[in-house]
């Protein structure tokens, strides 16, 4: 799992695998943004039924939390072969 977030005008940034730190969190970079990033790929490790989830319950999910958080910004990106990908914002 990797994790930017982007606040007080600055990038952090933190990585883990196995869900062990890799290191300490580093500033990476200046913004004029708030949000955070995280970008997960299933280790089969610790996901010992699957690693292949439903993308659809995942996307709606997403829609869903998207809709009931004023201003929120969700992009989900299927990264296998063939995937989708969607943005959600709601007034």
């Amino acid at each position: 799992m990797e994790a930017w977030v982007h606040r007080d005008g600055k990038i952090y940034y933190m990585s883990f695998s196995t869900g062990v730190a890799d290191g300490d969190i580093e500033v990476v970079g200046k913004t004029d943004k708030n949000g955070t990033i995280i970008k997960f790929y299933p280790d089969a490790s610790i996901f010992k039924i699957t690693t292949n989830f439903d993308y659809k319950t995942i996307r709606n999910r997403m829609r869903q939390q998207a809709y009931l958080t004023k201003g929120i910004k969700l992009t989900l990106n299927d990264e296998r072969p063939g995937g989708q990908n969607y943005k959600f914002y709601f007034e």
